[in-house]
């Protein structure tokens, strides 16, 4: 790479490109303790280089050690499920499922991904184009999972039929989504759709479901579900807020709504005292405990998927109810313990908003809104307990 051009607008000044570690040397080690890969795909940089150094083509590769094509798998230690590890089997997903993936992150890497970088940072709303793009493929109606709404859809241009789909192929569809790394923009995709339609689905009248799906679907229109007010969140059956058509008719208003494997990373490339952050046992210890409560989070979850393509929505709403309050409760907690420790492994740069650590930094600000909306973790780990206790068999002592 050729700096020339680039010194004096150096955001750290130029005293770091003339340090004697640096200017005309191999400054790999240095560079990538000080920045993310992404950096140099960016045409405004990646402009300034000149060529690359015979026989370390191979090399680069095994530095980056990480994706770099869209739709990639990463291959780092538990940055990905295990359904999707190399060497590994499910007994849960097919390859009906496998190929939806692969599909599905090719475009969230390539179509949501950049906008969501970009709306989270100034604020804005997803890009009506992603919307359209996710629209054409119909992933709008695949984010509610299966059911009679997707009858005589092409899914993701005929990779899963209409009866084939289920619930694991709506995990991956949501799991998929969740990578872009940005809590505000992800909420603002259509997930008050997500929360809002099915309503309408289950309840409305054929006349109402005509003239309000159709757009939802595409793109065009938006639903929601409004059940926080002043008086009431998770208390649902609380709530004082009325709605009230308006006398021309219009629609109705309301007076009063993947980290460990970056910190794998980060502890391979990072290197303190002369030594990789992996040598110290403490940062060992804390990435043992983050691998064994997403590893645990992920298979309660999958078991629950499964026992939900075995049965009918009212024994799921019977049997189910307090499993998914408690893996709510279970995943919500133990990722704030994760984002805690994935900030103590980054330090500095884990509360920065730009750089190395910035998707850390914003998980640790934005985790606790997982732990509270759907309902707050001890309302929901009260709820699991007190469905356990309405099948309590009668007259069983100790």
């Amino acid at each position: 790479y050729d700096l020339s051009r680039f010194a004096a607008l150096h955001p750290g000044g130029l005293h770091v490109l003339f340090d004697e570690e640096v200017a005309g040397q191999d400054a790999t080690k240095i560079f990538y303790s000080l920045h993310r890969h992404e950096v140099l795909q960016k045409p405004s940089y990646a402009r300034l280089q000149i060529g690359v150094i015979r026989g370390e083509e191979e090399d680069t590769d095994r530095i980056i050690g990480t994706t770099s094509l869209p739709g990639e798998l990463s291959l780092v230690p538990y940055g990905e499920p295990t359904w999707l590890t190399k060497g590994y089997s499910s007994p849960y997903f097919s390859e009906s499922h496998r190929k939806l993936q692969a599909a599905f992150r090719k475009f969230v890497d390539e179509i949501i991904y950049p906008d969501a970088q970009l709306c989270e940072e100034n604020g804005k709303r997803a890009s009506q184009s992603v919307l359209d793009a996710m629209a054409a493929k119909n992933i709008h109606a695949m984010r509610l999972g299966p059911g009679k709404h997707l009858k005589g859809l092409q899914l993701m241009d005929g990779i899963v039929q209409p009866e084939e789909f289920d619930y694991f192929h709506e995990l991956v569809i949501n799991q998929e989504v969740s990578r872009i790394g940005a809590r505000g923009y992800g909420d603002g995709l259509m997930a008050g759709m997500v929360i809002g339609l099915p309503p309408v689905l289950n309840f409305g009248s054929e006349k109402l479901k005509k003239r309000v799906v159709p757009d939802i679907f595409a793109g065009k229109k938006f639903i929601c579900l409004a059940i926080s007010e002043a008086f009431a969140g998770s208390d649902v059956a609380g709530l004082k807020t009325t709605a009230e058509k308006t006398e021309d008719g219009s629609p109705i208003r309301f007076e009063q709504v993947s980290e460990i494997g970056k910190a794998v990373r980060w502890a391979n490339q990072r290197e303190v005292f002369g030594k990789p952050l992996f040598s110290q046992a403490v940062i060992r210890h804390k990435l043992a405990a983050m691998i064994a409560r997403v590893e645990s989070a992920q298979a309660w979850l999958e078991n629950i998927t499964y026992q939900m393509t075995k049965m009918t929505y009212k024994q799921q709403s019977a049997k189910l109810a307090g499993q998914i309050a408690f893996i709510k409760m279970y995943a919500t907690r133990t990722a704030q313990e994760t984002a805690r420790d994935a900030v103590q492994i980054f330090g500095g740069r884990g509360i920065s908003q730009k750089g190395m650590g910035r998707h850390i930094e914003h998980y640790h600000r934005t985790i606790t809104f997982d732990s509270l909306l759907g309902g707050a973790e001890d309302v929901l780990g009260d709820l699991g307990v007190r469905q356990a206790i309405k099948q309590m068999p009668k007259n069983v002592r100790l």
